[in-house]
């Protein structure tokens, strides 16, 4: 519960106040404020290395972002983090009939409500998939609603290639840019899979992403775009006013202590985040 955004700890006994444990030097993000976090939930050293205390975290990349600039870097992460936890909220129980029924965004809705989304959504389609789009933003009597847009996307090979389907989710300020991002994360889990990049996932069951392919090509949406959120503000022009109001968004969903560790990067010029917000949970949909 403590750690959050930061990951799940899966052995409390090895957590507790008698377990001698690294910490590390974090700032809350609302006024600068040093504070120590768990090593375990910002870190992951290689064998044989640093040693941070006994193992009792699931590590996990949640609420990390990258950037040539630091804020637009925190912004990443602090929107990574959101989606994974709204996700989380809007589909607890993960895919299940009566949330592809609802929240399935019609089609003809995208030219004015998303048009870069339909532009993308039009040019896959010329290469012989199926796209499906979602608004996955939490309802709003759910506990934890933040209010940013949180959007979900199924990629279909019509043509049942080597990878017959994919998803992907995104949270960001505008309905239109979290859509995109989805259905690019989408795009770039069918090239990974293909490629076979990720040692950390097991293959997908072909049988079961057929019967869910098929169950969508039945659903009749309702949904219309212009019913997802939507914060974008032209007054928040930049990278600091956008954390900011994320961060005042994050506070009146009940997210009080947001805290972040700007981390070493690997190369000059790339600016890392990881942020830690206690009560935030990690969805485990892929």
């Amino acid at each position: 519960e403590s750690l959050g955004s930061a990951g799940v700890v899966v052995a409390p006994r090895l957590a507790g106040p008698a377990v001698r444990l690294a910490w590390c030097e974090a700032r809350m993000l609302d006024g600068g404020e040093r504070v120590w976090v768990p090593a375990q939930g910002v870190y992951c050293p290689p064998s044989g290395t640093v040693e941070l205390g006994p193992v009792s975290v699931a590590w996990t990349t949640n609420g990390s972002g990258a950037h040539p600039e630091s804020e637009p870097a925190l912004l990443h992460a602090l929107l990574e983090a959101t989606e994974r936890d709204q996700l989380s909220r809007a589909l607890s129980e993960g895919w299940s009939e009566e949330g592809v029924e609802r929240r399935m965004l019609r089609p003809e809705s995208l030219e004015d409500g998303a048009p870069r989304t339909a532009a993308l959504r039009d040019a896959l389609r010329a290469r012989g998939f199926r796209v499906y789009l979602f608004d996955v933003t939490p309802t709003p009597r759910t506990r934890g609603r933040v209010g940013l847009p949180v959007a979900a996307a199924v990629l279909v090979d019509a043509d049942e290639g080597p990878v017959l389907l994919t998803a992907g989710y995104a949270c960001a300020m505008d309905r239109d840019e979290a859509l995109q991002k989805a259905l690019l994360e989408a795009a770039q889990s069918r090239l990974t899979d293909i490629h076979g990049a990720r040692e950390d996932v097991a293959a997908a069951d072909r049988e079961a992403s057929r019967g869910f392919a098929e169950a969508l090509t039945e659903v009749r949406p309702r949904r219309a775009v212009g019913a997802m959120p939507d914060v974008a503000d032209r007054r928040a022009r930049t990278a600091s006013a956008r954390v900011r109001t994320v961060l005042s968004l994050l506070d009146g969903a009940g997210f009080t202590r947001v805290a972040g560790v700007a981390l070493d990067a690997p190369v000059p010029g790339l600016h890392v985040w990881k942020v830690v917000v206690p009560g935030m949970r990690v969805s485990e949909l892929l």
